[in-house]
C-alpha cells in the first residue's frame, strides 16, 4: 500500500513509498532513538529505508554516548578480535588495489577502535587519520598508536583535504545522507577517491540467523549495489569499481556486504531504479515472520 513518508527518500527525496514492515523495539528509558519505525520502499528509485523522524542530532548523540563499539573485546573495528582483524586487513588490501600512493592521506570516518587505520599502516600507508563520535573509541584508537580525534560527518574538521576517505559500515547508520555527501566533498582533495562499504540488503535473505536482525535501531538505510550507486550519482560522485563480499559479523557468523570506489564528478550520472531490492526485502521479512512464529511456538511449549 502506498504511503506518504515522513522521512523523504534519502537518495531521491521522493515521499511516495510502500510500507513493507512495522518494526518495534523495547528500549530503556532515556534512550535517544525511536522505539519503532516503518520500513518503506521508495516508489521512485526503489531504495529501502527506515521512515524514522529521529533527527541526525539524536543519532550523533547516540554514537557519542552509547556506542557499542567502545568495548574492544565484544565490539568490532579494533584489533582485539582475530576474526575482525582479518576483516579489516582484507579491507585495507582492497583499498590498496585502488590507492597506489602509500604517502596518500587517508581519513577513516567512524574509525571505531582504529583497526582499519592500523591495518592500513601495517601495509605501508603512513598518513592515516580517523574520526569517531565516541571519545572512548578515539582513546582506544590512540592507544594502539593511531592518530584520531572526536568527530563525525556533521562536524567541522580542521584538517587539510584528504586523498582518500573511507566510510566502512557508516552510511547505513546516517539519517541525513545528503548532508553527509556534502561533508565528504568538503574534505576531498583534487583527484581524491572515496571507499564506501555497507551491508548488502539484497542478500539479507541469504544470511538470516534471527528474525528481523537487520532492522535494528542503528541500521536505517538498506543498500544494494544499485541503490548505493544511485546515492553516489545523486550526490556528485562517479562510481568506479564495486563488488560484493562476505565479512564476519562475529566469530562464526558470515554477513553480506558491498563496496564501491568513487570519485567526485561534476557531470553526474543517471540513476537506475532498483527493481530487485523490494522483492528481496519482502522475502527477508517473510522468512523473519516464519522464524518468529517458530520461536513463539517453542516458548509456548515450554511455558505451558
Amino acid at each position: 500500500m502506498n504511503h506518504i513518508s515522513r522521512r523523504r527518500c534519502p537518495i531521491c527525496e521522493n515521499d511516495d513509498v510502500s510500507v513493507l514492515h512495522q518494526q518495534k523495539f523495547a528500549l530503556p528509558e532515556g534512550h535517544p532513538l525511536s522505539d519503532g519505525y516503518e520500513v518503506v520502499c521508495c516508489e521512485k528509485c526503489g531504495f529501502v529505508y527506515a521512515d524514522t523522524m529521529v533527527t541526525q542530532e539524536a543519532y550523533d548523540q547516540f554514537y557519542a554516548k552509547y556506542s557499542k563499539y567502545e568495548d574492544q573485546k565484544t565490539g568490532t573495528g579494533g584489533i582485539e578480535n582475530g576474526w575482525d582483524r582479518k576483516r579489516l586487513e582484507e579491507t585495507a588490501r582492497t583499498i590498496a588495489t585502488f590507492l597506489d600512493n602509500k604517502l596518500a592521506s587517508v581519513l577513516d570516518v567512524g574509525c571505531a577502535n582504529g583497526g582499519l587505520l592500523k591495518s592500513l599502516k601495517d601495509i605501508g600507508y603512513t598518513n592515516v587519520f580517523g574520526i569517531d563520535p565516541s571519545a572512548v573509541c578515539v582513546a582506544n584508537t590512540r592507544r594502539i598508536g593511531m592518530d584520531a580525534e572526536i568527530g563525525s560527518l556533521f562536524q567541522p574538521l580542521n584538517r587539510e583535504r584528504f586523498n582518500c576517505i573511507v566510510l566502512s559500515h557508516t552510511l547505513e547508520h546516517v539519517q541525513d545522507l545528503k548532508q553527509a555527501a556534502m561533508w565528504i566533498h568538503s574534505m576531498l582533495g583534487a583527484n581524491a577517491c572515496v571507499y564506501f562499504e555497507v551491508p548488502d540488503a539484497a542478500r539479507y535473505i541469504d544470511f538470516v540467523d534471527s528474525p528481523f536482525q537487520d532492522f535494528n535501531t542503528e541500521h536505517i538505510n538498506h543498500f544494494s549495489i544499485t541503490s548505493l550507486k544511485n546515492y553516489l550519482c545523486e550526490n556528485g560522485f562517479k562510481p568506479l569499481k564495486s563488488g560484493r563480499k562476505i565479512i564476519p559479523a562475529s566469530a562464526n557468523k558470515p554477513y553480506p556486504a558491498i563496496f564501491c570506489f568513487a570519485k567526485r564528478s561534476d557531470s553526474g550520472c543517471e540513476i537506475e531504479k532498483d527493481i530487485e531490492l523490494k522483492t528481496k526485502i519482502k522475502q527477508y521479512i517473510s522468512i523473519s515472520h516464519k522464524l518468529l512464529s517458530e520461536f513463539d511456538a517453542i516458548i509456548r511449549d515450554y511455558a505451558f
